[in-house]
């Protein structure tokens, strides 16, 4: 019999919590826009990144209620406390329901714009999980709007100027992420892949290879295109190694290293990656203050 207590840890487990550190994407516009030290944008950005939390929980919920009796055929991902039983479908979609009344109705109230991207965020979900995700191009087109929604919800929430660069390095760089995983996936799971995620029937290794060969470049230009006509420019450049770095690191995370499949655990856990992390959003922001 369940108790009430684990129900409420299985509950919180399907929130997802590792998946937040996705929603830091939020603070881009905060650091580029120079507004870093202002308390009240900063507590705005705060919030904001709160709701995402919030609304992507709300998905992440919703998600598993698409893909339940999927789950359950998985070994692994029968684990997993819907498909276990430890949670009930009307319990997790009354916890769904919940956050996304509370996510929309607090970004609503604290700007209009800012609920708006919120709800196409969660309507885009809504869209990727019962469907479009097992649609080849589409479910990594969708887990990029994903992204930008979050970089331009930033934006909107301390009233700054959405910069195309933002959006279109943002963009590029969550389909380089996104691609990679598939990758990684279809590497992993072998002749397993398409029945653990039926889209990766419609992907083969050198089609994702291509694919991310073209978005890694992209990303790399259009970066290196945002720092060289920046206001801080041509210090700005000074940042473009560690971006180059990172991805390149990554890359090799995931091609020699059989990583990338859990994107947040090889984010958080690899020390470089986290080191050049950690560089390049120091040496943005003392460019940003001192240049």
């Amino acid at each position: 019999m369940r108790s009430k207590k684990h129900v409420l840890f299985g509950l919180l487990r399907s929130l997802r919590p590792k998946d937040w550190v996705k929603n830091v994407v939020v603070f881009v516009a905060l650091v580029f826009s120079s507004k870093f030290l202002d308390f009240t944008s900063v507590s705005q950005s705060f919030i904001a990144f709160l709701l995402f939390c919030i609304m992507s929980s709300s998905t992440y919920i919703l998600n598993d209620l698409a893909d339940l009796e999927e789950d359950r055929k998985n070994p692994k991902k029968a684990k997993r406390p819907l498909a276990s039983g430890l949670v009930s479908p009307m319990q997790a979609l009354c916890a769904a329901l919940c956050l996304t009344v509370v996510g929309l109705g607090v970004s609503f109230w604290l700007d209009k714009l800012l609920g708006a991207v919120l709800s196409l965020y969660w309507v885009s979900n809504l869209f990727y999980s019962f469907g479009l995700k097992r649609v080849v191009i589409m479910d990594v087109m969708l887990i990029a709007l994903g992204f930008v929604l979050r970089a331009i919800g930033g934006a909107v929430v301390i009233h700054v100027d959405i910069s195309p660069w933002l959006v279109i390095t943002t963009m590029f760089l969550a389909l380089f992420l996104a691609l990679s995983k598939r990758k990684a996936e279809l590497i992993q799971l072998k002749e397993e892949a398409g029945q653990a995620r039926p889209v990766l029937r419609g992907y083969t290794k050198a089609l994702l290879d291509s694919l991310i060969l073209v978005v890694i470049t992209s990303t790399i230009v259009s970066y290196t295109l945002y720092s060289f006509h920046s206001p801080h420019s041509p210090h700005m450049l000074w940042t473009v190694p560690f971006v180059i770095y990172g991805l390149f690191r990554y890359m090799y995370l995931t091609e020699v290293k059989g990583l990338g499949e859990q994107l947040t655990e090889v984010l958080l856990k690899d020390r470089p990656l986290v080191i050049a992390g950690l560089l390049w959003g120091l040496s943005v922001i003392a460019i940003l203050i001192y240049f």
